[in-house]
């Protein structure tokens, strides 16, 4: 099937202005420091066998960063921070968030991931490169992943975290029933996340996860595959290490959508495809 690329990244750009994500309340450290995204940047570091003060001095990409809440850790914990993402007005919710929080040491950047125009000129340049929540957004995700490949150091760690297609079946499900209990209206469906979810981040949250114009999803052997044709070798699965079919039962069962992977640049010469 054709897919007008463009179009849907231009729908993905547009979605992303309206609804910066994950925009989170936190405006101070001390709130920054103890929250669910705490959590998430726990479980990113593990992957990369690092800890909070082991991110001191080293180059670290945060791609696709929307509201900037990634990006905001490691520099609070001493990294050098690129973070870049499609929407304006995302980065524009980053760069304040990242003021309140006194930090502004992060060089933030309009990019598009599929693009070189951010990329011929940072080759080898990163130790740690994040991708949180973005690939499946991308129709052209073997192009970004070359991209952010090729940016890493030889060695360098690049953490990517996408939908897993198992643990995605019952947001389906869910994303279908919305769409027949209000006439396919995304003016029906927002009003009543809005009612249903009273605090921005989480009614955002849902927005992302319900509303969204383009998503794919992989299994845990697509997303090993692409990896290794790119020249990155897999180190860590979260959640856990899985045997292939029990561990996407397992997400199937629990309703775990999201999935997470570091992996290694190799020094091979990258496998296009």
């Amino acid at each position: 099937m054709f897919l007008n690329t463009e179009k849907i990244k231009k729908e993905v750009k547009n979605f992303y202005e309206r609804f910066p994500y994950p925009h989170t309340d936190y405006t101070i450290r001390e709130h920054f420091f103890n929250t669910i995204h705490d959590k998430l940047m726990k479980n990113i570091l593990s992957l990369s066998d690092l800890k909070d003060n082991s991110l001191n001095g080293l180059r670290v990409l945060d791609a696709g960063c929307g509201s900037g809440e990634k990006a905001i850790y490691c520099a609070l914990n001493g990294s050098i921070v690129d973070a870049v993402d499609i929407s304006c007005n995302s980065l524009n919710v980053a760069r304040k968030k990242a003021s309140m929080l006194g930090v502004s040491s992060i060089n933030f950047s309009v990019a598009d991931l599929t693009e070189k125009s951010f990329f011929e000129h940072r080759r080898n340049v990163y130790d740690l490169v994040l991708c949180i929540g973005v690939l499946h957004h991308i129709p052209d995700y073997q192009k970004a992943l070359s991209n952010l490949t090729e940016v890493l150091k030889p060695q360098g760690t690049v953490v990517i975290g996408v939908y897993n297609s198992f643990g995605r079946f019952f947001t389906n499900l869910e994303k279908l029933y919305l769409r027949l209990r209000f006439f396919n209206s995304e003016e029906r469906i927002l009003a009543y996340l809005k009612r249903k979810h009273k605090r921005r981040y989480r009614f955002l949250i849902e927005v992302d996860r319900l509303l969204h114009p383009y998503e794919l999803a992989f299994t845990f052997s697509s997303l090993k595959h692409l990896l290794e044709l790119h020249g990155l070798k897999v180190h860590k699965w979260w959640p856990g290490d899985v045997n292939m079919l029990p561990g996407q039962l397992k997400m199937l069962l629990k309703g775990t959508s999201f999935m997470l992977v570091s992996a290694k640049r190799q020094n091979a010469v990258l496998q296009h495809p």
